[in-house]
């Protein structure tokens, strides 16, 4: 053993192995490794097991070897048999290799025909069973071991699935966000300090499931082909890499007897993964549902612009994707636009929208193929406006209220509902606007406020610029109307004026105009209140510094979705 239940720590056994045997029929596993460290297992063959075949029991498990290994034929145990609530198919299912520690090496093994996912990475927050009490790093942010040249089929889950990990000793589980860090510990939400990692050469197809799903930050996933699946790579991750890869919807492989949703080449929460030189093959367009090289669900900001993260992509048979409303259920609501620099959708430097009014009256814009079934490729560029909240109070009611943003040009509304009736994502309430348009913003559910907090971004060169009419209490005389990207705004209203002073880089104060066309020919330094419609009428514009502006990277995240936080309120 290399770790006793009272937590003293042993030498690794690394003359310990299992070689060249064959296991089969078994009732309870394959190979189990339990509070050791160092074992090789390799060239083995696992066939017709019960529960999860290649099994490290607790979380403490470390540099142990998974080499040339032959997993087929996994099932869930009968219920109320099982040892732990995940090799239910009910609850996660059995898989090839179930792997509590990121601290292994996995390479040149081959699992096929299980009844969850092939390769499961399940790094808990703390050790479990009986030996909790060893003293390490949470597995959850331990530096990773070594992956390479797996293969991974067939199988009823995902062929490879980094997410999802026990959160107690029965095995019931829980969301799992593999950030390895050199301390052990959690770092700040962007994870840019996450220890990189690599996972290599790993082939996966014809899974019922995802071909590759990761949660996870840092990490590089290259050389990848991944076919024959719903999804080939979809990624709830931050800053990771996937690059020199393929996605094949459909292979020679594949019947055409077999179906379940159209095949989607990739999906990652807001882009937020560098992907380079990466090919889609065989990837069709079905109309009304996620298909194609691109699955447009996943882009949350108002204004997209990680396109810019995708760079030498190549379409064979392969059309960008299908744009779905970014209304969800009345009250949220996806990327109203995606930017597109490279020229994937239509041409370089376009926006690729819905078919809607709200987006497209006032610019050119052209369709995506395939013609009128995937939206419009648009010349912009839109702005994000987002992050409502009326009066000071943090309350639900004053966040998360219904909002709607009118055109006045065209009289189209875009609207969001009540974001406290959202099952989830309720914060996700946000428009697109375009270039010199004029909207009015109106929250619909509530009384005209004395408050008025929101976010405007990617207002990014000096001809950027916007109309926006705020609903705002027409009882309140001579308030306060700025811009900011200071981080709290309330501490504009208590500075001195010296203090003021020193930081007009970052503050915009406007004053009172005489007319709504005072307002829009100038530079964003005025505004005008129409008491009798409770209606506060400001322009959008750019130009105030950034805090840490200097050291952001030209083009990057932040650089590109510059944000100002506006107020109108009371003094």
């Amino acid at each position: 053993m290399s770790y006793r239940v009272d937590g003293t720590v042993l030498a690794d056994v690394s003359d310990s192995f299992v070689r060249n045997s064959v296991i089969w029929n078994s009732k309870n596993r394959c190979v189990v490794i339990h509070g050791t460290n160092g074992v090789n297992i390799t060239n083995n063959i696992c066939y017709d097991i019960l529960g999860h075949a290649m099994f490290l029991e607790d979380g403490v498990e470390l540099r142990n070897t998974f080499d040339g290994n032959l997993v087929l034929k996994v099932r869930s145990p009968v219920e109320g048999q099982e040892l732990l609530k995940h090799e239910l198919d009910s609850v996660g299912g059995p898989s090839g290799f179930w792997l509590t520690n990121p601290n292994n090496a996995l390479r040149n093994n081959v699992v096929a025909d299980v009844g969850g996912h092939g390769i499961w990475y399940a790094f808990s927050k703390t050790p479990l069973g009986l030996y909790k009490k060893v003293k390490m790093f949470p597995p959850v942010h331990t530096a990773f071991g070594s992956f390479d040249n797996n293969v991974a089929h067939s199988n009823g889950g995902d062929g490879f699935h980094m997410d999802n990990a026990s959160k107690d000793d029965a095995g019931n589980l829980e969301g799992s966000n593999y950030r390895p860090t050199a301390t052990g510990e959690y770092i700040d939400f962007r994870y840019k300090d996450s220890l990189p990692f690599t996972i290599s050469r790993l082939t996966s197809h014809k899974n019922d499931g995802q071909a590759l799903w990761h949660r996870q930050g840092g990490g590089t996933f290259e050389r990848t082909v991944s076919a024959d699946s719903p999804s080939s790579l979809f990624a709830g991750s931050a800053n990771c890499i996937i690059k020199d890869s393929i996605s094949v919807g459909y292979s020679l492989n594949k019947t055409v007897m077999e179906t379940w949703s159209p095949p989607v080449g990739m999906a990652t929460y807001n882009g937020s993964c560098d992907v380079k030189n990466h090919v889609f093959v065989n990837l069709p367009f079905v109309p009304g549902t996620p298909s194609g090289a691109f699955d447009t669900h996943y882009y949350i900001n108002p204004v997209d612009k990680s396109l810019l993260r995708s760079t030498n992509m190549r379409f064979i048979s392969a059309p960008i994707g299908y744009r779905k409303s970014p209304i969800l259920k009345d009250n949220f609501t996806l990327a109203g636009a995606l930017w597109d620099p490279h020229g994937y959708a239509g041409p370089k430097g376009n926006y690729w929208t819905i078919n809607h009014p709200f987006l497209t009256f006032g610019t050119t814009c052209q369709d995506v193929a395939p013609a009128g079934q995937s939206g419009k490729s648009c010349v912009g560029p839109y702005y994000g406006l987002n992050y409502f909240q009326l009066e000071r109070s943090e309350a639900d009611e004053n966040k998360l209220m219904p909002i709607e943003v009118t055109r006045n040009d065209n009289g189209t509304v875009w609207s969001v509902g009540d974001g406290r009736t959202a099952p989830m994502l309720g914060n996700m309430r946000h428009a697109a606007l375009l270039k010199n348009g004029d909207y009015t913003l109106r929250f619909p559910a509530s009384p005209s406020p004395k408050t008025v907090i929101f976010t405007a971004t990617d207002l990014i060169s000096s001809d950027d610029s916007a109309m926006l009419a705020v609903q705002f209490s027409g009882a309140i005389n001579n308030p306060w109307v700025y811009g900011t990207t200071d981080n709290n705004p309330y501490d504009v209203m208590q500075w001195s004026s010296e203090f003021l002073a020193d930081r007009m880089d970052r503050v915009r104060i406007m004053t009172p105009a005489n007319s709504i066309n005072e307002v829009r020919n100038a530079d964003g330094t005025k505004y005008f209140q129409d008491k009798a419609n409770n209606l506060v009428y400001i322009k959008l514009r750019n130009g105030l510094v950034q805090p840490n502006e200097k050291d952001w990277v030209p083009d990057s995240e932040e650089d590109l979705q510059r944000s100002i936080l506006f107020v109108i309120s009371q003094r």
